[in-house]
């Protein structure tokens, strides 16, 4: 007998066949309510953190803040790094201040409370764009940060477009012009400019002399100026239409200056300055700064224009005595010019030196003996960069005008330099005695044998060859007992290649027990370095950045 079609639908609905996509939708269901469910929870929980942290008093999220928020120094004293661009923890500092006023309303009443948070400001102004976001920024700093001094960095550019006429994509920048609101934003400063102790200011020519009137800032400690273009891009075809007036400005103690065409556009008491650094200025200006300056304790020069032989002469001659000196460096010694500096310097009180090649006349090696002869023994830091093998030039003199050395930094020098300083140090009763910390920086792929020059055999070291790379063989030299270097002694070696500098930490853990450390940087392959061969060493310090290994 024939079923109907409604009983065989009806049979067909009670046979297990027909359950089992109701079995599969069951476990996505379950899924899904789990899903919901965690989700759930994730709110519940950050409504738990948040509630938590809403609820913590005002001294104990201040306490927090101390802490993770330490403070912008904008007048850095380290050189190297005065006209770098800001890294990025010190750029996410800056913003994290007004990342936390948005978390809730509470938190941003107890930053603002905090005056310390709001002294420090950055800004950055192309020409053509609107600066009303910047002059309610300043509005907020400048009412949150109390009766503090402030500290500002001002970087005024133009903008950039690229010219095809002549068939190339050099960077040409364009002719900057401000609105109502950019003079508005110099008129609050102009109110405010006696709260503010540390200015650095970065322009490209007459635009920011003629409206932004220096005089008025009369409490400055610290002040850079500064074009961050080729030497002062000239729009107007004149360099400066009416000189800087910081005559008033005598607490101005700190003064850096890049790119500067001329000493006399600057109306300033020079005798009061004492800490001054010059970035891509010529050597007659830098020479001139050293004798209007007669109250230095730092004086540093970098980067100094190529110029023809015997620019500056006419600026010699007579005794440059600073007796209050401490930090003198002029990496430069290229010329006759740079070197001739030199020989009439006096600096009684001298306790950091930094000079630097390289030679191209063999003629000033007398004068440069000459100098070393008479430095003080106060110097405890000395750094050579780019010295060369200078037959006529006695590194043994070098080293024994500094008996009181404590750190030797060799950068971008050649070999031979180096290993004269271990051979000197290796004649002395203690070699190591007051020397603290080694650096040497640069790209060495040259060979060096500092062991046969000492004659000495190495003990508890697989033998190599004669010639070994350069920061194998620093590390080498540690390990021999004749030579007991310190407890605390810091060695930094930089661009040697890292299949060496593994080695180096494999076979020398006995030297880093002993409480040498070592901070070693491959520039070529930075954050290789991730191997640690002894439990006992740690390594601190992110992939870009430098690795240091100490017990």
């Amino acid at each position: 007998m024939m079923e109907s079609p409604r009983e065989i639908q009806s049979n067909s609905s009670l046979s297990p066949a027909a359950t089992i996509p109701l079995n599969t939708r069951k476990p996505e269901e379950q899924v899904t309510s789990i899903q919901y469910d965690m989700q759930d929870l994730n709110v519940t929980r950050e409504e738990e953190l948040y509630h938590v942290q809403s609820q913590l008093p005002p001294e104990i999220l201040l306490r927090i803040f101390e802490l993770a928020l330490t403070p912008i120094i904008l007048d850095e004293r380290n050189p190297r790094h005065y006209w770098s661009e800001r890294s990025e923890s010190c750029r996410n500092l800056y913003w994290h201040v007004r990342s936390l006023c948005a978390v809730s309303s509470y938190w941003r009443g107890v930053v603002h409370s905090l005056p310390r948070f709001w002294t420090t400001m950055i800004i950055t102004i192309y020409n053509q764009t609107p600066v009303q976001n910047w002059i309610a920024m300043l509005q907020l700093y400048l009412k949150n940060s109390g009766c503090l001094p402030l500290s500002l960095e001002l970087n005024l550019l133009p903008r950039f477009y690229h010219s095809a006429l002549d068939g190339t994509s050099k960077p040409t920048p364009q002719h900057p012009s401000f609105g109502e609101d950019f003079f508005e934003f110099v008129g609050l400063l102009n109110k405010n400019a006696e709260r503010f102790e540390t200015l650095r200011l970065s322009f490209p020519d007459t635009w920011l002399i003629e409206d932004f009137p220096l005089k008025k800032f009369c409490n400055l400690k610290s002040l850079r100026l500064g074009c961050p273009l080729e030497p002062f891009v000239e729009f107007s075809g004149t360099s400066y239409p009416q000189p800087l007036d910081l005559s008033r400005t005598i607490s101005l103690q700190r003064l850096t200056l890049k790119n500067v065409e001329s000493s006399h556009y600057i109306q300033l008491v020079w005798s009061n300055v004492t800490a001054l650094d010059l970035w891509s200025i010529s050597i007659p200006i830098c020479i001139e700064l050293l004798l209007a300056c007669v109250n230095l304790i730092e004086y540093r020069c970098r980067a100094v224009p190529d110029e023809p032989r015997g620019a500056g002469l006419n600026l010699l001659g007579i005794d440059i005595i600073l007796n209050d000196l401490q930090v003198f460096e002029w990496p430069f010694l290229a010329d006759w010019a740079c070197v001739s500096v030199l020989q009439d310097l006096h600096t009684p009180s001298l306790r950091h030196l930094a000079l630097g090649g390289p030679f191209r006349f063999s003629s000033i090696t007398p004068t440069l003996n000459a100098f070393f002869a008479r430095l003080p023994p106060s110097v405890h830091t000395l750094e050579l960069v780019s010295f060369t093998s200078e037959p006529r030039l006695s590194y043994s003199t070098i080293f024994r005008s500094v008996p009181n050395i404590q750190r030797v930094v060799f950068t971008n020098c050649k070999t031979n330099v180096i290993e004269d300083f271990m051979i000197y140090r290796s004649y002395l009763s203690d070699p190591f005695s007051r020397l603290q910390k080694l650096d040497i920086h640069g790209k060495y792929r040259g060979q060096m044998d500092i062991a046969s020059c000492l004659g000495i055999k190495p003990t508890g070291v697989e033998p190599e060859a004669a010639l070994v790379p350069l920061g194998w063989t620093i590390l080498k030299l540690l390990h021999y007992p004749e030579h007991e270097w310190p407890f605390g002694l810091h060695v930094h070696l930089s661009g040697v290649p890292m299949r060496y500098t593994r080695r180096c930490i494999e076979g020398y853990q006995k030297v880093v027990q002993n409480g040498v450390n070592f901070v070693i940087r491959d520039d070529h392959n930075p954050g290789i370095m991730r191997y640690v061969s002894d439990p006992n060493l740690q390594l601190d310090g992110n992939a870009d950045s430098l690795h240091t290994f100490s017990n």
